[in-house]
């Protein structure tokens, strides 16, 4: 049924019950409605290029041992011990389906994955993420949005210093979110940069995430982003007292200038993802193109 629909089943969740299912048109009916069928559960659809999903029905049908197995999509595999699997919600103590309920064997819906697994890095879009949602504390138009977005976008080409880029995606990204940060890339460390208006300074200072051990900063570095819950453990204590303990999921994005990382935005989620995912993307890659456009300015003038 995969290989007939090019459509892939990538997550559970614990709390719905529902099941994202990747596949290349999630404006198809048909899609949803046979998953939904077949599982017996909710189903969302979101969107991944046709390229991604081939490569992941050859991964499947391999039969690849779980342990050696490339991340969905073919991502560039990370290295087990710096990597925190993201979305799977490890504190709540049944993941599994409903009896009866037929899970393909390609995915372990059972338990929450080890964390050799990597983050997939698929931005999530659903046919309810295309339309304008109801956002509490960030409620605007689409026209408001578009129009907001234009003028984040403009002022990030427009910059004219990496200070300047840090500020407008920091700007940017309040409109999304409560609660941002934003981290660069320091040796062997990811210190904080720069944070929303009225969060605590003095944190951010002391701000130091290792880059040599697991986060889930280094896990966005290694697979292209993490969604999910933000762990609780020692080395996201300060990030997780910046972001006010977040219980929601965390969206962590990379700002790249070509292949090296130079920031990494930490943003907490009270809308819908898919509909924040996609907005954030076009900023964060605009930053990275932002940074890129200077770094080779400097060089032309000397």
């Amino acid at each position: 049924m995969c290989e007939r629909l090019l459509a892939v089943p990538i997550r559970r969740d614990p709390r719905t019950q529902t099941v994202d299912v990747a596949t290349a048109d999630p404006l198809d009916p048909h899609v949803a409605r046979e998953f939904s069928h077949q599982l017996g559960v909710p189903v969302r659809v979101l969107q991944a290029s046709v390229s991604e999903l081939v490569r992941a029905l050859k991964g499947v049908s391999r039969g690849t041992p779980h342990s050696e197995r490339t991340p969905a999509f073919g991502t560039q595999v990370a290295r087990p011990e710096r990597v925190i699997a993201p979305v799977h919600r490890a504190r709540l103590p049944d993941l599994g389906p409903p009896p009866g309920t037929p899970i393909p064997q390609t995915h372990d819906y059972a338990q929450p994955r080890p964390p050799s697994d990597a983050a997939i890095p698929l931005v999530r879009r659903s046919r309810n993420s295309l339309q304008p949602a109801p956002e509490p504390s960030f409620a605007q138009s689409e026209d408001q949005t578009a129009a907001h977005d234009e003028q984040v976008l403009t002022l990030l080409m427009q910059s004219a210093s990496a200070d300047e880029v840090v500020l407008h995606l920091t700007r940017g990204f309040e409109a999304l979110s409560p609660r941002v940060v934003v981290l660069a890339v320091r040796g062997s460390e990811y210190v904080g940069r720069a944070a929303g208006q009225g969060m605590a300074e003095l944190p951010l200072a002391e701000l130091r995430i290792p880059a040599d051990r697991p986060s889930v900063v280094a896990t966005a570095c290694e697979a292209g982003y993490y969604l999910g819950e933000l762990p609780q453990t020692p080395v996201h204590a300060e990030l997780g007292y910046l972001l006010d303990h977040p219980l929601g999921e965390v969206l962590v994005q990379p700002v790249r200038v070509g292949a090296r990382v130079a920031l990494v935005v930490v943003s907490t989620l009270t809308q819908d993802s898919g509909r924040v995912t996609r907005r954030a993307e076009l900023f964060v890659r605009a930053a990275g193109e932002a940074l890129e456009r200077i770094l080779m300015d400097r060089k032309l003038k000397g």
